[in-house]
């Protein structure tokens, strides 16, 4: 019966190979009717679920008593985590094992055999999306240490904050992978198939061989090709071969090799073969070599090709090839005269003419007189054509063996070599940009040979890594050349609008959503930034739709969460901001930018020590970006902790020394501990790194005040007004009458400052109260 199925099951993943799914199913469906079993329910399941319908593979399996076979187990547990059953994926997997606590992973991989890695995988997946992130952390590591080429379990472990050793990419996975590959369950049904096709490949060839021995008239009459028989058996198996058997099997015929030889339109040139010495002449040689330069071989009888000769041998050559010309040139005076003779005077001369040389190979004239009947002399031509094609083909299939494992033994171990090294360099730099070390994998990555650097991923990755250090420029640039060479890529390209708008480049950022929303209008990169453009624009209430049309396309998208929660901030919508935060939080929990996003509403609501709470959680994620240690520091003071903010902030100016932002906090909080002259100093250098910001001339005029220098003043303050005619920073209004005051007033203006400097992906606001838009000046401008 499984003989059958086998037959069938060919068919069928024909179609499916194809992409014909509705005769797949067809076909499947008859099998299943035909013939219920396992093998046929598990096919037609299989069937449904690479055709998209999830809902019938999940019926099919679960109403039928088939989860004892592994590959049906597996696939059940997909349907269900596909269709969000994940308790009930989880009881699949486990069998029975009441709960993943007391689950013995050694116990699981056994019983789950070949499938161990991806049920592995699959069970790491269910506990990621139950927050259970210990367990996933386990199953990702022991899928991977059984096939570490599943990289999507590195990636996870990577999402998660785990380090993973990269040297688990070494050579001694290629041998686990092939075995994996040569088991039996994934080569068993065909076997039988390619066995039978070589044996018979094999039995042409000895009845050939025993045939060309015989003689003519003794020999049967046998036709080169193969039977229709074997026809159709290449045909029903060619779609489960490995290209390496079907190549193997077509080629151990005769009729194989010559084809290969003369593929690509050149022409078969035998190899060098000297004939039997009782052969008089060849008048049909079996297959002669290309002639070149005729003439010159038939008036000096030498090929420069040829193997070199003594200088007599050449001599004796020309001598033998002048005599013949004069000997056909008298011929032909005669032939005009006797016609009787006109034949064999042809044949004469032809025989006396000297032909071309081979290599190793040298035919002396013979004259007509030793030349035997006609009758024998294709007798001993044919016999000899017979054993020159049978060591031809012999020598054909040695040179190839030699020339393939010489040069393809070689080869096969460089690339499989340079994989491993690629995967080693990839993993670890994708742990540096996971663990938000930018720089770091900057210089890894760009240490990657161009072919794998000039990728998707790679470029992708690349371009995420100059976007967490702000350097949007060179970020844009990268994205740019993405859309350049790979303008299908849509993945990660959320990224890139907000980049350009950052940027403020509305016209880059339109352009943008245009193409990516007629490439793939359901992707949810398109929503996003068609959202982020219509934010730019300010247009907030178009661009909350837009963002939740992106959720409910990607309800898994963590970021278009945390821009939506920023659009809500910007309309004073906290409460549903706070939700959009929290559930970016939910779906990931390494989102430093929703971690600060909640925390910039505690702090508009002057819930200080919440905010510094929040704040803490995004700097443990992200240690080195220096506007979230700006933000922490601002709400620790705040909460009176004036001298561990000012530590914050020195940290932060370490490792941004022209952190505008910093600066500027750092100014307002030494005023507020009255160290005037550190305040100054602080605020002369941040007038040079942003030189057209309002605030800067306005704490400049307070410290100024407290300095008794009024005309200094006086002089900041209009610089100020002048800067902001329109009163955009309403701070300055209300604290304009407040600078003899204890400086509470102007750290809330700070709070106002922060909130809208927010460091968050799509923070949106304007940009006239933003330090962190503003671009570094050269020393030698003054403000005039």
């Amino acid at each position: 019966m499984s003989v059958t199925v086998d037959s069938v099951r060919v068919y069928i993943n024909q179609f499916i190979q194809n992409f014909d799914y509705v005769d797949a199913i067809f076909l499947a469906e008859r099998l299943y009717a035909e013939v219920k079993n396992d093998e046929s329910t598990y096919l037609l399941a299989r069937t449904y679920y690479l055709s998209g319908d999830i809902n019938k593979s999940y019926w099919l399996l679960r109403h039928s008593s088939i989860e004892h076979v592994p590959t049906a187990k597996l696939l059940l547990a997909k349907c269900c985590f596909d269709i969000d059953k994940l308790h009930e994926a989880e009881s699949v997997l486990l069998g029975n094992c009441s709960s993943i606590s007391t689950v013995v992973l050694d116990d699981f991989t056994t019983d789950h055999g070949d499938q161990a890695a991806f049920a592995l995988q699959l069970l790491a997946k269910i506990c990621e999306k139950s927050d259970r992130h210990q367990k996933a952390s386990e199953c990702y590591r022991k899928s991977l240490k059984i096939n570490p080429f599943l990289w999507s379990s590195f990636e996870a472990l990577c999402r998660l904050g785990e380090r993973v050793d990269t040297s688990i990419f070494c050579s001694s996975t290629i041998k686990s992978a092939r075995s994996i590959s040569e088991s039996p369950i994934c080569i068993t049904p065909y076997a039988e198939s390619i066995k039978d096709i070589q044996s018979e490949n094999q039995t042409i060839e000895n009845s050939i061989n025993t045939s060309t021995s015989l003689p003519i008239k003794e020999r049967p009459q046998q036709r080169l090709f193969p039977a229709p028989a074997y026809v159709m058996k290449l045909t029903d198996s060619i779609l489960n071969v490995d290209s390496a058997n079907i190549s193997a099997s077509i080629t151990s015929t005769p009729i194989g090799l010559l084809s290969e030889q003369l593929q690509d339109g050149d022409k078969y040139t035998p190899p060098t073969i000297k004939p039997p010495d009782n052969i008089p002449t060849l008048r049909n040689p079996p297959l002669a070599p290309k002639r070149q330069n005729t003439r010159m071989l038939q008036q000096y009888g030498f090929d420069d090709t040829s193997t070199p000769i003594s200088t007599a041998t050449l001599i004796h050559k020309h001598d033998m090839a002048s005599t013949s010309i004069s000997e056909a040139k008298k011929t032909a005076s005669t032939r005009k005269e006797n016609k009787s003779i006109r034949a064999p005077t042809k044949r004469t001369t032809r025989i006396t003419k000297p032909r071309p040389p081979c290599a190793d190979m040298s035919i002396t004239p013979i004259s007509s007189s030793e030349s035997p009947n006609k009758m024998t002399t294709r007798s001993q031509v044919r016999s000899s054509n017979t054993s020159l094609n049978s060591s031809m083909e012999t020598d054909i299939s040695n040179k190839r063996e030699r020339q393939k494992k010489s040069q393809s033994t070689p080869r096969i171990s460089e690339i499989i070599e340079n994989i491993i090294n690629v995967f080693k360099l990839l993993g670890q730099g994708l742990q540096y940009l996971s663990q938000f070390e930018c720089r770091q994998a900057i210089e890894l990555f760009e240490s990657i040979s161009l072919k794998h650097l000039n990728t998707p991923w790679a470029l992708l990755r690349l371009a995420n890594c100059y976007y967490h250090l702000h350097d949007y420029q060179k970020s844009s640039l990268i994205y740019r050349e993405l859309r350049t060479k790979y303008p299908y890529h849509i993945d990660g390209l959320e990224y890139y609008s907000t980049v350009l708008w950052h940027l403020k480049d509305d016209i880059a950022l339109a352009t943008l959503a245009h193409e990516l929303t007629e490439t793939d209008r359901k992707h949810p990169a398109s929503w996003c930034a068609s959202g982020n453009c219509l934010s730019l624009n300010h247009e907030y209430d178009k661009a909350i739709q837009a963002f939740k049309r992106a959720i409910q396309l990607a309800p898994e998208s963590d970021y278009a969460y945390t821009l939506l929660g920023n659009e809500y901030s910007l309309i004073d919508e906290l409460e549903r901001a706070m939700a959009c935060f929290r559930k970016a939080i939910q779906l990931n929990p390494r989102s430093y930018k929703a971690w600060n996003g909640v925390a910039m509403i505690y702090l508009k609501q002057e819930k200080f020590q919440s905010a510094a709470f929040h704040f803490t959680k995004a700097t443990s994620i992200y240690r080195t970006n220096p506007d979230l240690i700006c933000h922490l520091a601002v709400a620790q003071h705040k909460c009176n902790q004036s001298a561990d903010a000012l530590a914050l902030l020195n940290d932060a100016l370490k490792i941004d020394s022209k952190n505008a932002l910093c600066k500027f906090h750092k100014a307002g909080l030494l005023l507020h501990l009255e160290r005037y002259h550190e305040a100054l100093s602080e605020l002369e250098e941040l007038r040079q790194i942003a030189p057209k910001e309002s605030l800067v001339y306005y704490l400049l005029s307070k410290v100024h005040r407290h300095l008794k220098n009024f005309h200094y003043s006086y002089m900041y303050m209009s610089w100020s007004m002048d800067l902001d005619p329109k009163g955009a920073n309403n701070q300055l209004k209300e604290n304009a009458d407040k600078l003899y005051s204890k400086d509470e007033d102007l750290l809330l203006g700070m709070e106002d400052i922060a909130s809208s400097v927010t460091e968050d992906d799509n923070s949106q606001m304007q940009s006239q109260s933003s330090l962190q838009d503003i671009q570094p000046m050269d020393s030698s401008e003054e403000i005039l």
